[in-house]
């Protein structure tokens, strides 16, 4: 009787990875001679000269770690999640699946752009959709269909939900879950590889544990990743992890002072017509740097500051305010508002301040949803993250940050004038 696909994907994860990539955080990354192959792509290696946590390393001088080092932390996470999740449950899952799923893991970031999540909500492309373009142009895509036997469709639309053109998979759905997700991957190595270079504690997560209570449970709309009873305090332990890491690292102060004023510095080049979105695309740090040295005189100035350390001081902060804060939510919407926020801090005293010299920061929306299912109950009942804790961590977190010359700005004249620019005066 011929082995199941379950016995046979089994025996390639155990058996094909076996050269060694030495990690600081996960000691050993097994590796197989397919993923040497896409290791070895320009556009993967190009990912080490894109740091992970962008310009946090001004605070935590450790942080310079990259997108590379990242990505094959999480095709690690993803080779053990998917031995794991064989081993408890019936998946038939065929081994050429597997190996897109764990392609999909190790390139999910090819299309990432620099210096972290500055760039956000400023109109460009999703990282994943170019991350998609990446597998379907045509030198990763030979790679992938003939010399690794993978449709590159298939892991382009595990990366990219909106890459379905073509592929008939019945694996697909549940990979993307597993790609995206509570106890992703993707989260699992970058708390655990973020708090490492940092050298905070926060982000560390029991990896065995997590991993050694998950497994696959049958129900109406396909298999679904489900966590024992006794892993719920994982699932805590994650929740409470990215809030920390949030308010410690990834939110820290001068970590979003120097993000939002990149985010200006960037916006006004297009806006001017200095800078178009193709420009910033498949970009490293060094090619961003070059591309911001190169603008405008008010992009350039700006950027400089941040790439000299010279930043904007924190004159005001409040808690952010979803009715009150609505007309600051687009970025392109504040460069006029923080001209009249200028303008008026000017006639209040102090210097004459310029436009760009004062930059308005609202940070996005955070996510803690749970969406594990635990054995017997749904997850959002058997842990502490009810509504009203969530909705606490969004209070401690969210709050609109205005940054301006320091030397020139009274800090007790700021809210006032907030108040004036949003209409409320």
């Amino acid at each position: 009787m011929p082995p199941s696909p379950r016995s046979r994907t089994l025996r390639h994860l155990s058996e094909d990875y076996h050269h060694a990539i030495r990690d600081p955080l996960w000691q050993h990354i097994a590796v197989s001679e397919d993923v040497r192959a896409i290791i070895q792509l320009a556009g993967f290696q190009e990912l080490r000269g894109i740091m992970q946590l962008g310009p946090a390393h001004i605070v935590y001088p450790g942080a310079t770690h990259s997108r590379f080092a990242h990505s094959l932390g999480v095709f690690h996470l993803a080779r053990l999640l998917l031995t794991q999740l064989l081993r408890t449950s019936e998946w038939q899952l065929e081994p050429e699946e597997a190996r897109a799923f764990l392609f999909a893991a190790l390139i999910h970031d090819v299309g990432h752009y620099p210096y972290a999540h500055s760039l956000k909500d400023l109109g460009l492309r999703r990282h994943e959709q170019l991350t998609a373009d990446w597998v379907r142009s045509p030198e990763p895509s030979a790679l992938f269909r003939e010399r690794l036997g993978v449709d590159p469709a298939l892991v382009a639309s595990v990366v990219d939900a909106g890459a379905n053109a073509g592929v008939d998979s019945p694996s697909l759905p549940l990979f993307r879950r597993l790609l995206s997700g509570l106890l992703d991957p993707d989260k699992l190595d970058y708390l655990n590889r973020d708090a490492y270079h940092c050298g905070v504690p926060y982000g560390i997560q029991d990896i065995d544990y997590v991993l050694g209570a998950l497994t696959l449970a049958s129900g109406p709309g396909g298999d679904r990743l489900t966590m024992a009873r006794k892993g719920v305090p994982a699932i805590e332990a994650t929740l409470f992890a990215r809030y920390l890491m949030y308010r410690t690292v990834y939110w820290h102060k001068t970590v979003r002072a120097a993000t939002s004023m990149i985010k200006k510095a960037v916006l006004v080049a297009m806006e001017e017509g200095a800078l178009v979105a193709a420009q910033l695309y498949h970009q490293d740090d060094a090619g961003f740097q070059r591309l911001l040295s190169d603008a405008p005189p008010p992009s350039r100035a700006l950027a400089a500051r941040v790439f000299e350390r010279r930043l904007l001081r924190v004159v005001h902060t409040e808690p952010y305010d979803q009715l009150r804060h609505a007309p600051l939510e687009a970025p392109a919407a504040r460069l006029p508002l923080e001209a009249q926020l200028a303008e008026l801090l000017s006639s209040r005293g102090g210097r004459p301040i310029d436009p760009h010299e004062v930059v308005i920061d609202v940070p996005e929306s955070i996510s803690f949803e749970v969406d594990i299912d635990v054995e017997g109950a749904p997850a959002a009942t058997q842990t502490v993250f009810d509504r009203d804790v969530v909705a606490g961590f969004h209070r401690q977190l969210r709050a609109v940050t205005i940054l301006a010359p320091e030397d020139a700005v009274t800090p007790s004249h700021v809210q006032p004038a907030l108040a004036e620019v949003l209409g409320e005066h």
